[in-house]
Protein backbone atom coordinates (compact mmCIF):
# COMPACT_ATOMS: atom_id res chain seq x y z
CA UNK A 1 0.00 0.00 0.00
CA UNK A 2 2.36 2.51 1.02
CA UNK A 3 4.64 2.00 -2.49
CA UNK A 4 1.06 2.49 -3.93
CA UNK A 5 0.57 5.53 -2.68
CA UNK A 6 4.49 6.14 -3.06
CA UNK A 7 3.15 6.92 -7.08
CA UNK A 8 0.36 8.63 -6.24
CA UNK A 9 -0.33 12.52 -5.69
CA UNK A 10 -2.34 13.59 -3.24
CA UNK A 11 -4.76 16.19 -5.14
CA UNK A 12 -7.82 16.60 -2.48
CA UNK A 13 -10.41 14.66 0.01
CA UNK A 14 -14.34 14.82 0.84
CA UNK A 15 -15.53 12.46 3.08
CA UNK A 16 -16.70 9.77 0.28
CA UNK A 17 -13.83 10.19 -1.66
CA UNK A 18 -10.24 10.25 -1.81
CA UNK A 19 -8.50 12.00 -5.03
CA UNK A 20 -5.11 11.04 -6.64
CA UNK A 21 -3.12 11.57 -9.28
CA UNK A 22 -0.11 9.33 -10.77
CA UNK A 23 3.40 11.29 -10.01
CA UNK A 24 4.27 9.50 -13.26
CA UNK A 25 1.31 9.41 -16.34
CA UNK A 26 3.45 7.17 -18.03
CA UNK A 27 3.62 4.30 -15.12
CA UNK A 28 2.31 1.41 -17.17
CA UNK A 29 2.32 -0.88 -14.21
CA UNK A 30 -0.07 1.01 -11.97
CA UNK A 31 -3.32 -0.21 -13.55
CA UNK A 32 -2.25 -3.56 -12.41
CA UNK A 33 -1.20 -2.64 -9.27
CA UNK A 34 -4.04 -1.06 -8.17
CA UNK A 35 -6.44 -3.13 -9.87
CA UNK A 36 -4.74 -6.17 -7.43
CA UNK A 37 -5.12 -3.79 -3.92
CA UNK A 38 -9.19 -3.69 -4.95
CA UNK A 39 -9.28 -7.26 -5.16
CA UNK A 40 -8.34 -7.77 -1.16
CA UNK A 41 -11.27 -8.85 0.91
CA UNK A 42 -12.17 -6.43 3.85
CA UNK A 43 -10.83 -3.21 3.14
CA UNK A 44 -13.23 -0.23 3.86
CA UNK A 45 -12.78 1.54 0.01
CA UNK A 46 -13.56 1.00 -3.56
CA UNK A 47 -11.57 1.84 -6.80
CA UNK A 48 -12.57 4.07 -9.61
CA UNK A 49 -9.58 5.07 -12.34
CA UNK A 50 -10.43 8.35 -14.98
CA UNK A 51 -8.24 9.09 -18.11
CA UNK A 52 -7.98 12.04 -19.74
CA UNK A 53 -11.06 12.08 -21.93
CA UNK A 54 -13.42 11.29 -18.91
CA UNK A 55 -13.70 7.49 -19.25
CA UNK A 56 -14.86 5.50 -16.01
CA UNK A 57 -13.35 2.17 -15.25
CA UNK A 58 -14.58 0.28 -11.20
CA UNK A 59 -11.98 -1.96 -10.31
CA UNK A 60 -11.12 -4.72 -10.33
CA UNK A 61 -11.62 -5.10 -14.04
CA UNK A 62 -10.02 -7.30 -16.75
CA UNK A 63 -7.72 -5.01 -17.58
CA UNK A 64 -6.24 -7.45 -20.77
CA UNK A 65 -4.74 -4.47 -22.45
CA UNK A 66 -2.78 -2.35 -20.21
CA UNK A 67 -3.38 1.09 -21.93
CA UNK A 68 -5.83 2.82 -19.97
CA UNK A 69 -3.41 6.32 -19.26
CA UNK A 70 -4.46 7.00 -15.65
CA UNK A 71 -5.58 10.88 -15.13
CA UNK A 72 -7.37 10.07 -11.63
CA UNK A 73 -7.52 7.83 -9.05
CA UNK A 74 -10.53 8.03 -6.64
CA UNK A 75 -10.76 5.50 -3.55
CA UNK A 76 -14.85 5.61 -2.61
CA UNK A 77 -14.72 5.03 0.96
CA UNK A 78 -18.02 2.55 2.54
CA UNK A 79 -20.29 5.18 4.20
CA UNK A 80 -20.63 4.66 8.15
CA UNK A 81 -22.65 7.26 10.50
CA UNK A 82 -20.18 6.44 13.28
CA UNK A 83 -17.08 5.62 11.52
CA UNK A 84 -14.81 7.69 8.94
CA UNK A 85 -12.08 6.92 6.86
CA UNK A 86 -9.12 9.28 5.87
CA UNK A 87 -6.61 8.92 3.34
CA UNK A 88 -4.31 11.55 4.50
CA UNK A 89 -3.99 14.16 7.61
CA UNK A 90 -4.83 16.94 5.34
CA UNK A 91 -7.85 15.33 3.71
CA UNK A 92 -8.88 15.40 7.57
CA UNK A 93 -8.14 18.98 8.44
CA UNK A 94 -10.16 19.90 5.41
CA UNK A 95 -12.89 18.29 6.14
CA UNK A 96 -13.41 19.31 9.76
CA UNK A 97 -16.02 21.82 8.72
CA UNK A 98 -17.98 19.64 6.59
CA UNK A 99 -21.69 18.02 7.79
CA UNK A 100 -21.63 15.01 9.51
CA UNK A 101 -18.13 14.90 10.76
CA UNK A 102 -19.19 15.42 14.59
CA UNK A 103 -21.36 12.78 14.58
CA UNK A 104 -18.35 10.01 14.21
CA UNK A 105 -17.46 7.66 16.75
CA UNK A 106 -14.27 6.71 15.12
CA UNK A 107 -12.12 8.16 12.67
CA UNK A 108 -9.33 5.88 11.41
CA UNK A 109 -6.08 8.52 9.34
CA UNK A 110 -3.63 6.50 6.90
CA UNK A 111 -1.02 8.42 8.25
CA UNK A 112 1.33 8.70 10.97
CA UNK A 113 0.57 10.69 13.68
CA UNK A 114 -0.21 10.50 17.51
CA UNK A 115 -3.27 8.74 18.34
CA UNK A 116 -5.71 10.44 20.49
CA UNK A 117 -9.66 10.89 21.27
CA UNK A 118 -12.54 13.62 22.20
CA UNK A 119 -14.78 13.37 24.72
CA UNK A 120 -17.27 11.78 21.47
CA UNK A 121 -14.49 10.47 19.26
CA UNK A 122 -11.46 8.48 18.62
CA UNK A 123 -8.95 9.25 16.17
CA UNK A 124 -6.28 6.29 15.36
CA UNK A 125 -4.29 5.04 12.61
CA UNK A 126 -5.68 3.05 9.50
CA UNK A 127 -3.83 -0.28 8.41
CA UNK A 128 -6.15 -0.10 4.91
CA UNK A 129 -5.04 -4.12 4.63
CA UNK A 130 -6.56 -4.69 7.35
CA UNK A 131 -10.86 -4.85 8.47
CA UNK A 132 -11.14 -2.28 11.00
CA UNK A 133 -13.08 -3.79 14.28
CA UNK A 134 -14.59 -0.94 16.12
CA UNK A 135 -16.42 -1.23 19.60
CA UNK A 136 -18.97 1.78 20.58
CA UNK A 137 -18.26 2.94 23.57
CA UNK A 138 -20.80 5.11 25.49
CA UNK A 139 -18.08 7.41 26.89
CA UNK A 140 -19.86 10.55 25.88
CA UNK A 141 -23.06 10.42 28.31
CA UNK A 142 -25.32 11.55 25.61
CA UNK A 143 -24.64 15.29 26.91
CA UNK A 144 -25.87 17.89 24.84
CA UNK A 145 -23.75 21.28 25.83
CA UNK A 146 -26.89 23.31 24.32
CA UNK A 147 -28.82 22.47 27.13
CA UNK A 148 -25.71 23.78 29.69
CA UNK A 149 -24.71 26.78 26.91
CA UNK A 150 -27.44 28.87 25.83
CA UNK A 151 -27.45 28.91 21.63
CA UNK A 152 -30.03 31.63 21.03
CA UNK A 153 -28.63 31.59 17.45
CA UNK A 154 -29.50 27.93 16.97
CA UNK A 155 -26.11 27.62 14.60
CA UNK A 156 -22.62 28.03 16.99
CA UNK A 157 -23.13 24.72 19.28
CA UNK A 158 -24.50 21.10 17.59
CA UNK A 159 -25.87 18.07 19.65
CA UNK A 160 -22.22 16.85 19.37
CA UNK A 161 -20.41 19.80 20.37
CA UNK A 162 -18.42 17.97 22.55
CA UNK A 163 -16.46 16.24 19.62
CA UNK A 164 -13.98 19.14 19.76
CA UNK A 165 -13.15 18.81 23.40
CA UNK A 166 -10.10 16.25 24.25
CA UNK A 167 -7.67 16.03 27.48
CA UNK A 168 -4.89 13.80 25.36
CA UNK A 169 -2.23 16.96 24.16
CA UNK A 170 0.79 15.92 23.90
CA UNK A 171 3.38 18.64 25.76
CA UNK A 172 5.51 19.05 22.40
CA UNK A 173 3.29 19.86 19.92
CA UNK A 174 3.27 17.55 16.86
CA UNK A 175 2.36 17.70 13.45
CA UNK A 176 -1.19 16.91 13.03
CA UNK A 177 -2.40 17.55 16.59
CA UNK A 178 -1.12 20.83 16.46
CA UNK A 179 -3.18 21.85 12.97
CA UNK A 180 -5.99 20.28 14.70
CA UNK A 181 -5.80 22.10 18.09
CA UNK A 182 -5.78 25.58 15.77
CA UNK A 183 -9.34 24.42 13.89
CA UNK A 184 -10.55 22.79 17.29
CA UNK A 185 -9.59 25.23 20.40
CA UNK A 186 -12.14 27.84 18.79
CA UNK A 187 -14.83 25.73 18.44
CA UNK A 188 -14.33 24.15 21.40
CA UNK A 189 -13.87 27.26 23.84
CA UNK A 190 -17.55 28.46 23.07
CA UNK A 191 -18.58 26.20 25.53
CA UNK A 192 -17.17 28.49 28.22
CA UNK A 193 -19.77 30.99 27.38
CA UNK A 194 -22.67 31.75 29.40
CA UNK A 195 -25.20 32.68 26.50
CA UNK A 196 -24.60 33.45 22.93
CA UNK A 197 -27.14 35.43 20.68
CA UNK A 198 -27.38 37.97 18.01
CA UNK A 199 -27.08 41.99 18.63
CA UNK A 200 -27.70 44.26 16.01
CA UNK A 201 -26.69 41.77 13.67
CA UNK A 202 -23.71 40.32 14.69
CA UNK A 203 -23.23 37.55 16.94
CA UNK A 204 -22.59 38.19 20.69
CA UNK A 205 -20.72 35.91 23.18
CA UNK A 206 -22.02 36.49 26.73
CA UNK A 207 -20.11 35.53 29.61
CA UNK A 208 -22.69 36.46 33.22
CA UNK A 209 -21.16 36.18 36.65
CA UNK A 210 -21.17 39.04 39.05
CA UNK A 211 -20.94 41.10 35.98
CA UNK A 212 -21.42 40.25 32.30
CA UNK A 213 -18.73 40.48 30.05
CA UNK A 214 -19.45 40.97 26.03
CA UNK A 215 -17.44 39.85 23.12
CA UNK A 216 -17.76 39.58 19.31
CA UNK A 217 -16.39 36.49 17.34
CA UNK A 218 -14.13 37.37 14.65
CA UNK A 219 -12.28 35.58 11.79
CA UNK A 220 -8.84 35.37 13.33
CA UNK A 221 -7.89 31.82 13.89
CA UNK A 222 -6.93 30.32 17.36
CA UNK A 223 -3.24 31.32 16.97
CA UNK A 224 -2.28 30.42 20.55
CA UNK A 225 0.77 29.29 22.34
CA UNK A 226 0.47 25.38 22.61
CA UNK A 227 0.24 25.87 26.48
CA UNK A 228 -3.13 27.72 25.95
CA UNK A 229 -4.23 25.29 23.85
CA UNK A 230 -3.49 22.70 26.55
CA UNK A 231 -4.83 24.98 29.58
CA UNK A 232 -8.41 25.71 27.97
CA UNK A 233 -9.21 21.52 26.62
CA UNK A 234 -8.09 20.62 30.00
CA UNK A 235 -10.87 23.23 31.93
CA UNK A 236 -13.04 21.94 29.31
CA UNK A 237 -12.70 17.99 30.03
CA UNK A 238 -13.03 19.33 34.19
CA UNK A 239 -16.29 20.16 32.90
CA UNK A 240 -17.32 18.10 30.64
CA UNK A 241 -15.92 14.91 31.75
CA UNK A 242 -18.95 13.46 33.60
CA UNK A 243 -22.67 15.10 33.10
CA UNK A 244 -23.90 14.62 36.97
CA UNK A 245 -23.09 18.55 37.82
CA UNK A 246 -21.51 19.21 34.52
CA UNK A 247 -23.96 22.89 34.18
CA UNK A 248 -23.22 23.33 38.07
CA UNK A 249 -19.35 23.13 37.16
CA UNK A 250 -19.89 25.83 34.35
CA UNK A 251 -21.70 27.86 36.14
CA UNK A 252 -18.60 28.21 38.80
CA UNK A 253 -16.06 28.59 36.13
CA UNK A 254 -18.14 31.26 33.68
CA UNK A 255 -18.60 33.40 37.43
CA UNK A 256 -14.82 32.92 37.58
CA UNK A 257 -13.97 34.18 34.17
CA UNK A 258 -16.81 36.87 34.50
CA UNK A 259 -14.94 38.64 37.47
CA UNK A 260 -12.09 39.46 35.24
CA UNK A 261 -11.75 43.05 32.81
CA UNK A 262 -10.91 42.37 28.90
CA UNK A 263 -8.00 44.64 28.40
CA UNK A 264 -8.22 46.93 24.90
CA UNK A 265 -9.22 45.06 21.87
CA UNK A 266 -8.71 41.65 23.71
CA UNK A 267 -10.65 38.88 21.08
CA UNK A 268 -12.45 36.10 22.77
CA UNK A 269 -9.36 33.70 22.61
CA UNK A 270 -6.87 36.21 24.08
CA UNK A 271 -9.18 36.63 26.87
CA UNK A 272 -9.62 33.05 27.46
CA UNK A 273 -5.86 32.21 27.33
CA UNK A 274 -4.77 34.90 29.45
CA UNK A 275 -7.70 34.36 32.56
CA UNK A 276 -8.78 30.33 32.50
CA UNK A 277 -5.52 29.50 34.59
CA UNK A 278 -6.45 31.03 37.85
CA UNK A 279 -10.57 31.25 36.70
CA UNK A 280 -10.30 27.29 36.76
CA UNK A 281 -8.13 27.07 40.00
CA UNK A 282 -10.65 28.77 41.83
CA UNK A 283 -13.78 27.05 40.09
CA UNK A 284 -12.36 23.79 41.43
CA UNK A 285 -12.01 25.27 44.87
CA UNK A 286 -16.06 27.20 45.03
CA UNK A 287 -16.75 22.84 43.58
CA UNK A 288 -15.26 21.57 46.61
CA UNK A 289 -17.21 24.05 49.19
CA UNK A 290 -20.29 23.34 47.17
CA UNK A 291 -19.88 19.39 47.59
CA UNK A 292 -19.36 19.75 51.01
CA UNK A 293 -22.35 21.90 52.25
CA UNK A 294 -24.52 19.46 49.21
CA UNK A 295 -22.92 16.40 51.05
CA UNK A 296 -24.14 18.16 54.51
CA UNK A 297 -27.33 18.81 53.61
CA UNK A 298 -27.69 15.07 52.95
CA UNK A 299 -26.30 13.76 55.91
CA UNK A 300 -28.25 16.18 57.51
CA UNK A 301 -31.98 14.98 55.50
CA UNK A 302 -30.25 11.17 56.05
CA UNK A 303 -29.99 11.31 60.00
CA UNK A 304 -33.60 12.88 60.06
CA UNK A 305 -34.68 10.02 57.95
CA UNK A 306 -33.69 7.73 59.98
CA UNK A 307 -35.25 8.75 63.39
CA UNK A 308 -38.21 8.80 61.56
CA UNK A 309 -37.77 5.72 60.73
CA UNK A 310 -36.76 4.83 63.79
CA UNK A 311 -39.95 6.21 65.38
CA UNK A 312 -42.23 4.24 62.95
CA UNK A 313 -40.45 1.23 63.95
CA UNK A 314 -40.95 1.83 67.50
CA UNK A 315 -44.87 2.54 66.62
CA UNK A 316 -44.91 -0.84 64.69
CA UNK A 317 -43.85 -2.87 67.90
CA UNK A 318 -46.08 -1.09 70.38
CA UNK A 319 -49.10 -1.16 67.96
CA UNK A 320 -47.89 -5.41 67.61
CA UNK A 321 -47.86 -5.43 71.40
CA UNK A 322 -51.32 -4.32 71.81
CA UNK A 323 -53.15 -6.12 68.72
CA UNK A 324 -51.10 -9.26 70.51
CA UNK A 325 -52.37 -8.48 73.86
CA UNK A 326 -56.37 -7.84 72.77
CA UNK A 327 -55.81 -11.08 70.78
CA UNK A 328 -54.61 -13.28 73.93
CA UNK A 329 -57.24 -11.23 76.37
CA UNK A 330 -60.38 -12.19 73.94
CA UNK A 331 -59.10 -15.37 73.58
CA UNK A 332 -58.34 -15.93 77.42
CA UNK A 333 -62.17 -14.83 78.21
CA UNK A 334 -63.69 -16.93 75.55
CA UNK A 335 -61.99 -19.74 76.90
CA UNK A 336 -63.69 -18.84 80.79
CA UNK A 337 -66.81 -18.38 79.44
CA UNK A 338 -66.89 -21.80 78.16
CA UNK A 339 -65.08 -23.12 81.18
CA UNK A 340 -67.85 -21.91 83.17
CA UNK A 341 -70.00 -23.45 80.58
CA UNK A 342 -69.52 -26.64 81.07
CA UNK A 343 -69.20 -26.02 85.18
CA UNK A 344 -72.76 -25.23 85.10
CA UNK A 345 -73.97 -27.56 82.58
CA UNK A 346 -72.41 -30.41 84.77
CA UNK A 347 -74.53 -29.23 88.22
CA UNK A 348 -77.38 -29.09 86.47
CA UNK A 349 -77.41 -25.02 86.89
CA UNK A 350 -77.85 -24.20 82.88
CA UNK A 351 -80.26 -25.63 80.77
CA UNK A 352 -79.25 -26.71 77.28
CA UNK A 353 -80.71 -23.57 75.72
CA UNK A 354 -79.13 -21.11 77.92
CA UNK A 355 -75.68 -23.02 77.60
CA UNK A 356 -76.21 -22.71 73.87
CA UNK A 357 -77.30 -18.92 73.89
CA UNK A 358 -73.97 -18.57 75.62
CA UNK A 359 -71.71 -19.94 73.68
CA UNK A 360 -73.31 -18.33 70.79
CA UNK A 361 -72.64 -15.44 72.14
CA UNK A 362 -69.54 -15.99 72.85
CA UNK A 363 -68.47 -17.36 69.60
CA UNK A 364 -70.13 -13.82 67.77
CA UNK A 365 -67.97 -11.79 70.28
CA UNK A 366 -65.05 -13.57 69.67
CA UNK A 367 -65.43 -12.66 65.74
CA UNK A 368 -66.70 -9.61 65.85
CA UNK A 369 -63.49 -8.66 68.44
CA UNK A 370 -61.25 -10.26 65.38
CA UNK A 371 -62.63 -8.42 62.54
CA UNK A 372 -62.35 -5.41 64.55
CA UNK A 373 -58.70 -6.13 65.42
CA UNK A 374 -57.99 -7.08 61.58
CA UNK A 375 -59.72 -3.43 60.47
CA UNK A 376 -57.47 -1.61 62.70
CA UNK A 377 -54.70 -3.34 61.62
CA UNK A 378 -55.64 -2.68 58.12
CA UNK A 379 -55.35 0.62 58.66
CA UNK A 380 -52.02 1.06 60.26
CA UNK A 381 -50.43 -1.16 57.31
CA UNK A 382 -51.85 1.20 55.12
CA UNK A 383 -50.69 4.01 57.16
CA UNK A 384 -47.18 2.52 56.85
CA UNK A 385 -47.29 2.11 53.15
CA UNK A 386 -48.32 5.66 52.84
CA UNK A 387 -45.86 6.70 54.81
CA UNK A 388 -42.99 4.47 53.25
CA UNK A 389 -43.85 5.94 49.78
CA UNK A 390 -43.00 9.24 51.03
CA UNK A 391 -40.44 8.61 52.62
CA UNK A 392 -38.76 6.77 49.34
CA UNK A 393 -39.88 10.18 47.33
CA UNK A 394 -37.86 12.15 49.86
CA UNK A 395 -35.29 10.29 49.54
CA UNK A 396 -35.07 9.95 45.76
CA UNK A 397 -35.30 13.66 45.86
CA UNK A 398 -31.94 13.86 47.61
CA UNK A 399 -29.53 11.00 46.07
CA UNK A 400 -28.76 10.75 42.14
CA UNK A 401 -30.21 7.94 40.03
CA UNK A 402 -26.88 7.01 39.34
CA UNK A 403 -25.76 6.50 43.31
CA UNK A 404 -29.58 5.37 44.60
CA UNK A 405 -29.11 2.00 42.28
CA UNK A 406 -25.40 1.61 42.62
CA UNK A 407 -25.12 -1.68 44.60
CA UNK A 408 -22.12 -0.46 46.71
CA UNK A 409 -23.52 0.96 49.97
CA UNK A 410 -24.04 4.76 50.70
CA UNK A 411 -21.77 5.43 52.84
CA UNK A 412 -18.86 4.82 50.56
CA UNK A 413 -20.64 7.36 47.64
CA UNK A 414 -20.73 9.99 50.44
CA UNK A 415 -17.23 9.13 51.09
CA UNK A 416 -15.96 9.64 47.28
CA UNK A 417 -18.27 12.73 47.55
CA UNK A 418 -16.15 14.12 50.07
CA UNK A 419 -13.34 13.22 48.37
CA UNK A 420 -13.95 14.76 45.02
Amino acid sequence: MNEIFSRLLFESESLDTAFYRPVNPHDTTLVQDLNTLATLEGTEFSIQINDAFDEKLSLPARLDPLNFNIEIVSFVKHKSPDTKYFFSTQGLLKNLGASGILEAKNIYIFGDFDEFETLTCKFKKWDPYKPTKTQEENNTFNLDARKIVSDFTGMQISPNHLFWVTNEIPSIPRGFVSDWLEFATGRASILLLSEISTSNGRITYTLKGNKNLEFHPNEKSFDLPHSSHIKIHSALYWIFETAREAETRHTLLCQRLANNDPRKSETWGEFIARTISPAVLAAKEDYKNHLLIKTGDLLKSITDIRKTVADETNKLIEKTNNLTSNLLRDASIAFVVAALRQTLIAKDLLNKESASFLLLATAAWLVISICLTGYQNKLFINSQIRFRRNWSKGLNSLIPDSDLWRSKPLKTTLSSSLTA
